[in-house]
């Protein structure tokens, strides 16, 4: 798709856009339309066709909170969506405040205390498979490790609405507010996952780090039972996110997937540390 053809038909002018370093599975644009600085997200092709398409009901609830960026547009066919940009907003690994783990994991509890029920199941299992029947040049001994998507469906929570995506870059840090941003991949899910998936993808090892974490999101000190719960989960999305990574570095032979992949394979070969 020509991006800058698509917003001249849909402005009817001239939209000059910059590109981003944001985005794995999408492309991350900047531009001013109507003197407001925007973002553009544009998802890739080689990654949407494996995933399920509702996000536009989970938006409509979402928009009923605090918690993402302004919409400003949303096109049903395409999943193009334009938001408002954060003037001064940092990632979370870009962020300075001392506070960031906190404020990030408040906000993820935040979600999931609104108990929002949807159709779409967000199934690490079904994915993985996805992934895998993608693989053309398989790097690991995936079924070595399969047995972790058992054992974590049998875990006995409440399943809530959850992002799935909590990498660096959809939270969002300003001044004045923090923002949880891109609901992609959110669907009705165990919510542990997204505590693991905050940790892991943001690769906080610190232990000291992870139990105040873990405390802010459970309200107590973690239990033994809780801990092993959450390492399993870790474990269940290392294998998961080595899958993809494996898949998007046979696509496209770009090295940060192969990097990622090293990391997810080699904390699975390790034994991740609670």
């Amino acid at each position: 798709m020509d991006l800058s053809i698509y917003l001249e038909a849909l402005y009817h002018k001239a939209i000059k856009t910059t590109k981003t370093n944001l985005g794995l599975t999408n492309t991350i644009y900047t531009a001013v339309i109507d003197d407001q600085k925007v973002a553009i997200r544009v998802p890739n092709d080689d990654i949407h066709h494996l995933l399920e398409d509702d996000e536009r009901t989970i938006l409509d609830l979402i928009a009923t909170t605090d918690l993402d960026v302004k919409e400003l547009y949303y096109d049903l066919k395409t999943h193009i969506r334009i938001t408002k940009w954060v003037k001064g907003a940092k990632t979370f690994k870009d962020s300075d405040d001392p506070l960031k783990d906190i404020k990030a994991i408040k906000l993820i509890k935040k979600l999931h205390s609104y108990r929002f029920k949807v159709d779409k199941v967000f199934d690490p299992f079904k994915m993985y498979q996805n992934f895998k029947s993608e693989i053309k040049d398989k790097r690991f001994d995936y079924e070595r490790y399969e047995y972790l998507f058992k054992e974590y469906k049998d875990l006995d929570h409440d399943k809530v609405l959850c992002h799935n995506d909590l990498v660096s870059g959809n939270f969002l840090f300003s001044e004045d507010k923090t923002y949880l941003i891109d609901y992609e991949y959110a669907g009705m899910n165990d919510p542990y996952f997204d505590v693991m998936s905050f940790i892991s993808e943001n690769e906080i090892y610190d232990h000291d780090r992870r139990m105040i974490i873990y405390k802010t999101y459970l309200g107590h000190d973690p239990s033994d039972k809780e801990l092993e719960e959450l390492h399993l989960t870790e474990m269940m999305m290392d294998l998961l996110w080595a899958a993809w990574a494996n898949m998007l570095y046979d696509k496209r032979k770009e090295e940060i997937y192969h990097a990622i992949f090293l990391e997810k394979t080699s904390r699975l070969l390790e034994g991740t540390n609670i």
